[in-house]
């Protein structure tokens, strides 16, 4: 058994859940950006951030409406300039699927979209 098979098991479940949310648009799972402080990466991230989806294109879905480059939940951005670079021009959008979203909004919102699949 090699290394990396229980990874590649770890990146299909997140994968599969992140298919899971049925979001109608292009999206990617990204990280709130805030000011640099003690417990955050190089990468920009803090260590317990929060997985969210970020939308690669405009959404108008009834009265929800966000914009590419927002968070599907409307978390504020505050960095923009780091969100631009880390977020917007990071991981290629399948990639970023390898972890699963886990903030409780964006799931929240997401499940509009679950229902109306089953």
């Amino acid at each position: 058994m090699s290394i990396l098979q229980p990874l590649e098991m770890i990146w299909d479940e997140a994968m599969s859940f992140n298919e899971s949310l049925n979001v109608p648009v292009r999206w990617k799972r990204a990280h709130r950006i805030g000011r640099m402080k003690r417990k955050v990466w190089a990468d920009g991230y803090r260590s317990n951030s929060t997985e969210h989806v970020l939308l690669m294109e405009d959404l108008h879905d009834g009265r929800l409406k966000r914009k590419a480059g927002q968070f599907l939940c409307g978390t504020r951005i505050t960095n923009k300039n780091a969100h631009l670079i880390l977020n917007m021009g990071g991981d290629d959008e399948e990639r970023s699927k390898r972890i699963k979203v886990d903030c409780p909004k964006c799931l929240e919102v997401a499940k509009r979209w679950q229902e109306k699949s089953n």
